[in-house]
């Protein structure tokens, strides 16, 4: 399955950065830049349904909307960073609609030794140097590689995504869906069904719990209400999809969050 993470799918300098130990995140996509530098061992990367080995002092780039996940075969350390376009507008520019024919590159010595100085630390540079610091890499990034124009498929699968992700919590259907973007019905449920491995139900249901783990981890407020805000028409269904999904009962898992076991 692919899951659109909407909260790297903001724009308005948008930054967030994180280091990881033994990198793994399951297939997804956002709107945003992501930029990762292995440190350490080896990080394999699966863009856009093809595998890349990332070993020490690579980098690879990922263009916003691309379908993404990492695994860490034995152990890892990686930088991840997510940018939004405005950090990079030139760059954004010139990738826009665009594919490169590969993620994966390198940065000349002083270029990264000037990044390891600046961005790749634990403390975020102040506005301008985080510019010239992306920038820097973007620069590096266009030289290794060539782009293409992107493909349609990825198109339509963002189509789809994008429009569970905003409207999960209505009642929606496959059907809606085909309204929605002019597909004829029968073709939409066959392309569903090749891209994503599961039915449009398991799909939708999966964002609402998503969503309902947020709120249960994050909100005080009462399940019920949750269930319904998640999209669920009754309590039953939460119950059963959720206790699917996590092992747990809504009330298990908000108490395991709220209260760790040491």
């Amino acid at each position: 399955m692919i899951v659109h993470q909407q909260h790297n799918s903001l724009g308005n300098h948008h930054y967030n950065a994180f280091f990881y130990e033994n990198c793994e995140w399951f297939y997804h996509f956002h709107k945003n830049y992501e930029l990762i530098y292995v440190l350490s061992g080896e990080v394999e990367l699966t863009l856009n349904g093809t595998e890349y080995l990332l070993t020490a002092d690579t980098f690879a780039l990922i263009l916003p909307n691309e379908f993404h996940a990492y695994h860490t075969p034995a152990q890892s350390v990686a930088w991840v960073g997510v940018f939004s376009a405005d950090f990079v507008s030139e760059f954004a520019m010139l990738t826009q609609n665009r594919s490169a024919s590969t993620p994966v590159f390198s940065c000349k010595p002083q270029i990264r030794e000037f990044l390891l100085k600046y961005l790749i630390t634990d403390t975020v540079p102040d506005r301008l140097l985080l510019k010239s610091a992306l920038y820097a890499v973007c620069s590096e990034f266009l030289k290794a590689v060539s782009l293409n124009p992107s493909t349609s498929e990825n198109n339509f699968i963002y189509d789809i995504l994008s429009y569970i992700s905003l409207n999960f919590r209505e009642e929606i259907s496959l059907a809606a869906v085909a309204d929605a973007f002019g597909y004829e019905y029968h073709y939409l449920s066959r392309q569903f069904h090749k891209h994503f491995h599961l039915n449009f139900k398991q799909l939708l249901n999966i964002y609402r719990a998503d969503y309902a783990r947020e709120q249960l981890i994050h909100t005080d407020t009462e399940i019920t209400e949750i269930a319904h805000l998640s999209g669920f028409q009754t309590m039953r269904t939460f119950n059963r999809v959720f206790k699917e999904q996590t092992g747990m009962t809504p009330s298990e898992f908000r108490s395991s969050s709220r209260h760790p076991k040491a």
